[in-house]
C-alpha cells in the first residue's frame, strides 16, 4: 500500500545515477595517478568502452528520474486542481507522517481555518477519538485489508466548538500518503438525536398505553363480574314469575315478561363472552379437545338460532356430510353460533345463510356465507377487534367476533373473512382436522 510507501522510486533512481557517477570520478582519478606510484598497483584498470557504457546508464537513470519527477508533478496538479474543485466536503491529502500536504476551501467552512494554516500541520489540528484496536489504529488496519476506512471523529473547530464528523479515508495511489474525505454531520446528528428522543417518547407512550389498557381491561373485568351476580338474580326471579301458574298476568304482560326473560338470557351470555375473552387473552381457557363432528356442532348451533331464522323467513343450508376435527367441540359450536348468528343479523328477509365445510391441508375450515349488504374492506380487520370503532361494529354483532378470533387462535386456527359492498360476506375459520402434537393427543 502506497499509504506505507515512503519511498520514491524517482529518489532511487537518483541516488543510484550518483552512486554509479562517483564511482567512475573515482575510477577515472585514480587513473591519472603516475603509474610509478604504489597505488596504482592495488587499483583495477577500467577500458574506455565500460566508462562510456556506465556513462551512458547513469544519462538513462537521471533521464528516468527527471521523467518521473515531472509525471509527478502534473499528478500532484491535476490532485490538487479535483481536490480544490469538490464541495462542499473537505478533502485533504497526507503524507505517511500525518502530515496535511494539501486541502480545498471547504476547510474554513467547517473548521474555520484556510488552507494555509493547516497545510503542513498534522491531522490531530482538525479531529480526534478516532477509534484504536490494540497498538495500531484502526484506519491503518482497514486501509491493509480493503483499501478504505469509514468512520467517525471529533472535529475541533478554530473558535474551539466541538463538531461531530464523517471520515472516510482511501489509499492515495501513484504516490504515499492518503486521501481524506471529512463530513461536517452535525444537521445529521441532530435530526438522529431528535429520532432518538421521539423513539424513547413513543416507547414510553406505548407502555403508558398498555398500561392503560391494562387497568381498562381490570376495570372491565371487574365490572363484568360484578355485573354477573345480580343478573343472575334477576333472570332467576323472572324464571319464577313466568312459572307460577296464578301469576295473574294478562297476555301483555306476559309478552313482556318472555322479552325481559330474553334480554337478560342475551345479557348474560354477553357476560359470559366478556369473561371468556379475558381468559382466552390470559390462555387460561381450558379447552376439552377431542375429535368430534363438525356438522353435529353446525346442527346443535341450528337448533339455538332457529328462533331468529324464523322471524326473518331466512333459508339455513348446512353441511350434509360428516368432517371430524379435533378441538373442543362447545367452543366451535359457539364460533358457528356467532357466525350464524352475525349472518341472520345482517341478511336481508327472505335471505339465505350457507354453512360449508372444507378439508385444507391438516386443518377444517368452516365457511359461513350470506346474502347481505356486505362489509367494506377497510372495516376486515376491525370487525374482529374487542375496541373496535363504532363504524366497524355496525357490521358485526359486537364481542361475538373476537370471542370467535381467540377461540379459533386458541386452537392453532386463524379467522378471516372475504366480503364486497352489495355481494354479501363469507367468515370463516379454521380448527386442526388431527391432534397437532403429541401432548395434545394425551389430553384428548
Amino acid at each position: 500500500m502506497s499509504f506505507f510507501n515512503s519511498e520514491n522510486k524517482e529518489t532511487v533512481h537518483l541516488w543510484v545515477a550518483i552512486a554509479i557517477t562517483i564511482i567512475l570520478a573515482l575510477f577515472r582519478s585514480l587513473s591519472l595517478i603516475p603509474a610509478s606510484s604504489g597505488i596504482c598497483q592495488f587499483i583495477p584498470v577500467l577500458p574506455t568502452m565500460v566508462y562510456i557504457l556506465m556513462s551512458l546508464f547513469v544519462v538513462i537513470l537521471l533521464w528516468v528520474a527527471y521523467q518521473r519527477w515531472i509525471a509527478t508533478i502534473h499528478h500532484r496538479e491535476e490532485l490538487e486542481f479535483v481536490i480544490k474543485s469538490i464541495g462542499p466536503d473537505m478533502i485533504m491529502v497526507i503524507d505517511p507522517k500525518m502530515t496535511i500536504t494539501m486541502c480545498n476551501n471547504a476547510v474554513e467552512e467547517i473548521f474555520g481555518y484556510r488552507p494555509d494554516e493547516v497545510i503542513g500541520q498534522k491531522t490531530n489540528m482538525l479531529y480526534f477519538d478516532r477509534r484504536i484496536t490494540g497498538d495500531k489504529k484502526e484506519v491503518y488496519n482497514r486501509i491493509i485489508t480493503i483499501g478504505i476506512h469509514a468512520g467517525f471523529a471529533k472535529g475541533k473547530c478554530k473558535d474551539g466548538r466541538i463538531i461531530p464528523l464523517e471520515i472516510i479515508t482511501g489509499d492515495l495511489p501513484h504516490q504515499p500518503g492518503a486521501v481524506i474525505l471529512i463530513r461536517d454531520i452535525t444537521e445529521r446528528k441532530m435530526f438522529e438525536d431528535e429520532l432518538i428522543k421521539a423513539k424513547e417518547k413513543a416507547e414510553e407512550a406505548t407502555v403508558k398505553l398498555k398500561k392503560i389498557e391494562g387497568m381498562r381491561d381490570s376495570l372491565s373485568n371487574m365490572i363484568v363480574h360484578d355485573l354477573k351476580s345480580p343478573l343472575t338474580a334477576i333472570s332467576g326471579y323472572l324464571e319464577l314469575i313466568n312459572r307460577t301458574p296464578d301469576n295473574n298476568l294478562d297476555d301483555s304482560c306476559s309478552v313482556f315478561l318472555d322479552e325481559a326473560l330474553k334480554m337478560t338470557h342475551q345479557l348474560g351470555d354477553m357476560i359470559n363472552s366478556l369473561l371468556d375473552i379475558s381468559r382466552l387473552e390470559h390462555h387460561e381457557m381450558p379447552l376439552n379437545k377431542s375429535v368430534f363432528d363438525v356438522k353435529e356442532c353446525c346442527d346443535k348451533a341450528m337448533e339455538v338460532i332457529r328462533p331468529d331464522c324464523a322471524s326473518k323467513n331466512i333459508v339455513i343450508i348446512l353441511p350434509s356430510e360428516a368432517v371430524l376435527a379435533f378441538g373442543d367441540s362447545d367452543i366451535v359450536q359457539r364460533i358457528v353460533m356467532n357466525l350464524m348468528s352475525n349472518a341472520i343479523k345482517f341478511t336481508p328477509e327472505g335471505g339465505l345463510v350457507t354453512v360449508r365445510t372444507e378439508s385444507v391441508d391438516e386443518f377444517v375450515r368452516v365457511m359461513v356465507s350470506d346474502t347481505g349488504m356486505g362489509i367494506p374492506k377497510e372495516f376486515h380487520e376491525k370487525i374482529f377487534s374487542k375496541f373496535a370503532q363504532l363504524e366497524a361494529k355496525k357490521f358485526s354483532t359486537g364481542i361475538g367476533l373476537t370471542f370467535c378470533k381467540l377461540a379459533a387462535e386458541a386452537h392453532g386456527g386463524e379467522i378471516g373473512i372475504e366480503s364486497e359492498m352489495g355481494h354479501g360476506s363469507k367468515l370463516w375459520f379454521t380448527i386442526p382436522a388431527t391432534p397437532t402434537s403429541v401432548s395434545d393427543l394425551f389430553e384428548a
